[in-house]
């Protein structure tokens, strides 16, 4: 499973966060583009691997299951209930 964005979509997010990619595909920080954005486990993220940011945060996530699985228990209320 994979979370997809079209370009213009990711462009747009990106943009949002002052965040752009470099010329090998990584994302980095608009105004330093030698600064890479990255996940909450310290790992680059490229263009291609972008799942979106973690809501209230600036946390970016890729969009691989294993991720995706982690922001769900992330995002699960301590209650155990759904939103």
């Amino acid at each position: 499973m994979q979370i997809t964005f079209d370009k213009s979509a990711k462009s747009f997010i990106l943009e949002s966060f002052d965040k752009t990619t470099n010329k090998e595909g990584y994302l980095v920080e608009k105004g330093n583009l030698k600064q890479r954005v990255l996940t909450q486990n310290g790992q680059d993220i490229t263009e291609e691997e972008f799942g979106g940011i973690i809501p209230g945060s600036t946390i970016f996530v890729k969009n691989d299951l294993p991720t995706v699985m982690e922001l769900s228990d992330h995002l699960k209320p301590s209650d155990g209930h759904s939103r």
